[in-house]
This record gives C-alpha cells, sequence and structure tokens, in this order.
C-alpha cells in the first residue's frame, strides 16, 4: 500500500515539475475550424454545399 502512495506521489510531482498539469486539468481542444469542418462532413452532419460555404467564410477570415 505504501509502494501505491510513493509511486502517485512520484507522478503529481512529475507532472508538477514539468508543467504538464495544464494540459490534463484542462484537456483543451486544439483542433482547427477547419478539422472540425472537415469532420463535419465525414460525418454526413453537413452537405457539400454547406461545407464549401463555410470553408470560403473561415478562409476569408
Amino acid at each position: 500500500m505504501m509502494f501505491l502512495w510513493i509511486i502517485i506521489i512520484g507522478v503529481l510531482i512529475y507532472f508538477l515539475m514539468n508543467g504538464d498539469y495544464d494540459n490534463i486539468l484542462n484537456k483543451k481542444d486544439n483542433t482547427t475550424a477547419l478539422e472540425k469542418l472537415n469532420k463535419r462532413l465525414a460525418n454526413g452532419d453537413i452537405s457539400v454545399e454547406e461545407y464549401n460555404e463555410i470553408k470560403q467564410t473561415l478562409s476569408s477570415n
């Protein structure tokens, strides 16, 4: 049981020292708008016409 606590404390120290805890706590979504748009088209959520309109809007910004 003591070994388990040593492992847990070691992992916590590792993440705190490396600054990786921010990604674990926030779980930020790094997906771009175009990647999300491509996924929506692939899933069939939007039509090709809608895809082209949204893509044109995104590229104009």
